[in-house]
């Protein structure tokens, strides 16, 4: 059994959040994934965006990449707002040169990105980065997407507890693992994985951290490595 832990939420730019994966001796990141007007990925951890009150707010469908690029994003942490926001592209050749593994988590419950999972699939491989990354998304269409894209992709569904039998559906459709989010991690869920030769990611909080901030344990069976 190989463990990961990887940095979630520390911070809303994914390169300080690659510095303090370092610092912090983890294995890696993960970025949560939208779609821009202009068909371009961008790591941001929600579809609607909260900029400062000058620039306005909207969904990141509805701006380009000039716009993008321009914003400062305020929040409470960073009240000046913080440099600019990065692409996927960027991310995987900033994270490529190094060490860390990466979750790519595909944020497509309020809109479906045409394509997004393609793209994503075809940036990881020119980066060369296919061993170090996985997939998750709750639409089980995305997981199926990108294992259309590509189909040695590490595929993860996550999912909440109207799921029957998630890991029947892991194995039928050939996924990498399962991540749930809000059912338990029980020693029976444990116990199935291993014998289906999945692996499982779960949220486990930072002591101290903030809403959002956490850390995100894989569990992966020396098979499946």
């Amino acid at each position: 059994m190989k463990t990961l832990q990887l940095i979630r939420g520390l911070d809303r730019l994914p390169w300080t959040e690659a510095q303090s994966a370092l610092a912090a001796q983890t294995d890696g990141i993960v970025a949560e994934i939208q779609q821009d007007a202009e068909g371009i990925l961008f790591a941001l951890p929600k579809e609607k965006i909260f900029t400062d009150k000058e620039r306005g707010r909207g969904y990141v469908k509805d701006y380009t990449v000039t716009q993008m690029k321009a914003w400062q994003i305020a929040d409470d942490a960073h009240p000046e707002g913080t440099p600019p926001v990065c692409s996927l592209e960027e991310l995987l050749a900033f994270l490529a040169p190094g060490r860390l593994n990466l979750l790519i988590i595909f944020r497509s419950q309020l809109i479906g990105y045409v394509g997004m999972e393609e793209k994503a699939a075809a940036l990881v491989h020119r980066y060369g980065m296919q061993n170090r990354v996985c997939y998750a998304a709750e639409s089980y269409v995305s997981v199926t997407d990108v294992l259309a894209a590509d189909h040695t992709a590490r595929a993860v569904l996550m999912y909440d507890q109207p799921l029957l039998d998630p890991v029947s559906f892991a194995v039928r459709n050939h996924l990498f693992g399962l991540m749930p989010l809000q059912a338990e991690i029980t020693s029976e869920l444990r116990q199935r994985c291993r014998q289906n030769r999945l692996a499982l990611f779960f949220d486990q909080p930072l002591p101290g951290a903030g809403p959002g901030q956490s850390i995100v344990i894989a569990e992966i069976p020396a098979e499946t490595e």
